[in-house]
């Protein structure tokens, strides 16, 4: 449990600490631990439970022993029990919650169990049954089928679990497992192929996620959505002319394109990236405000930085950036602060600020480096490092099967590209 006996961190009395202070009296009485437990008919291999408490926390996730499975030492309290909802997973089974309830009826809908201190709560059982299957066909630019393709079947909102399939030798695809309801489907372009650059296409024969048409399901029938096809999706050609397919990084850069994140230069009626130019720190501002969304803010009368005046390019996202502690920017004579907007940013700012985007998530800093260039007294340590477990920064290969980061080194906008896709894939909305 976490202080204050409970099963989250959001609910949890927080302990505030001052330079030099000693904080008593952070006490907790032992809770005597609850248990829940039940039998699995028509499960598969694949099939997991797992417990949710009131406020949503996924307290436990575990995998069947024969039909069986129990959670043991959970705080007292009224939980929701799901069968077979684990993304991404290979199944013919439809995800539901106790008691037989199918996963498209909602959480909300789903009978809780009541667990008391030290009780054991038993023939908290399901009945699984074959779920609603999903097909259609990709091809590529050229017409052709498009094969070894990742197909995912999934709702924005996550109300739903992913399920997934892979494309055949003839561009067909099935994805079974699914509940009663509404999903979006994506089909990615393989990096290898000659098209790779092209990202994603979604049902709809749509080029972007908001583009895309919702598909409806019924668990007992198969949904054929037809074909994908590259040649006759909207938007189907590179969206930079120096960005060539199959480049390193191509499809992150269409995909920050797609996204509104990046609009590269148009001159004379042409659009490029320059994906090997360093990002400075005001477009590094901008990409950020847009990759969050660009959520509501209203930029100060007065500027925080004596070299932003007001109305300056990107004035709004860099006060924003700001104002989220996101940048804090250099301090200068005065009492003042400076931003240094055509500044190039460096590889070890660069993880700091995409690890306070993400809201300084809980982290604790290795004790060896992965990088040989970055040591634990290095400024932004546990920033980058965090940045390497999150597998947004992969370094470079060194000799003697190392790594390095080289921290000092300013970001290009090819890699910045690639950051961003892998940060967004984690913890963003896009």
């Amino acid at each position: 449990m976490w202080h204050g006996g409970v099963g989250g961190h959001a609910a949890s009395p927080a302990v505030v600490l001052t330079e030099g202070a000693r904080v008593t009296g952070v006490n907790d009485q032992a809770v005597a631990g609850a248990s829940i437990e039940g039998l699995v008919s028509g499960g598969d291999a694949q099939n997991l439970v797992t417990v949710v408490d009131a406020a949503g926390n996924e307290t436990g996730t575990g995998a069947l022993n024969g039909s069986s499975y129990s959670f043991r030492n959970l705080l007292p309290g009224a939980y929701t029990v799901g069968f077979n909802r684990s993304s991404g997973s290979s199944t013919t089974l439809e995800a539901q919650y106790y008691n037989n309830l199918p996963e498209g009826d909602g959480i909300n809908a789903a009978n809780r169990v009541t667990a008391a201190a030290g009780e054991q709560v038993s023939n908290v059982n399901a009945t699984m049954r074959v779920g609603a299957t999903l097909s259609g066909k990709v091809l590529t630019a050229e017409g052709t089928p498009l094969t070894n393709s990742q197909v995912r079947v999934y709702t924005k909102d996550g109300s739903l679990v992913t399920r997934g399939g892979t494309t055949d030798g003839d561009g067909n695809f099935t994805v079974t497992g699914l509940t009663t309801g509404k999903y979006l489907v994506a089909a990615n372009m393989i990096a290898s192929h000659p098209s790779g650059a092209l990202g994603p296409i979604y049902s709809g024969n749509a080029r972007t996620e908001s583009g895309a048409t919702a598909v409806s399901t019924v668990v007992g029938e198969n949904t054929d959505i037809g074909t994908l096809s590259y040649g006759t999706a909207p938007g189907s050609t590179p969206v930079f002319t120096d960005v060539p397919a199959g480049s390193q990084f191509a499809a992150e850069i269409t995909w920050l394109a797609e996204k509104g994140i990046s609009t590269g230069w148009t001159e004379n009626g042409i659009t490029t990236y320059r994906s090997l130019q360093p990002v400075n720190r005001d477009a590094m501002a901008a990409f950020m405000y847009r990759l969050a969304g660009k959520p509501a803010f209203t930029e100060p009368a007065v500027s925080p930085f004596i070299d932003l005046p007001v109305g300056t390019q990107f004035y709004k996202e860099i006060t924003w950036l700001a104002a989220q502690g996101i940048s804090t920017g250099w301090d200068e004579p005065g009492n003042t602060k400076s931003y240094r907007p055509l500044q190039p940013v460096n590889r070890d700012a660069m993880a700091a600020f995409m690890y306070r985007l993400a809201g300084k998530p809980a982290f604790t800093e290795p004790a060896a480096s992965p990088f040989i260039d970055v040591s634990g007294s290095t400024q932004f340590y546990k920033e980058i490092t965090w940045l390497a477990a999150q597998g947004i920064s992969t370094g470079w290969d060194e000799a003697g099967n190392t790594k390095s980061y080289r921290p000092f080194q300013p970001v290009n906008r090819d890699a910045m590209a690639a950051f961003m896709y892998r940060y967004n894939t984690k913890f963003g909305s896009n």
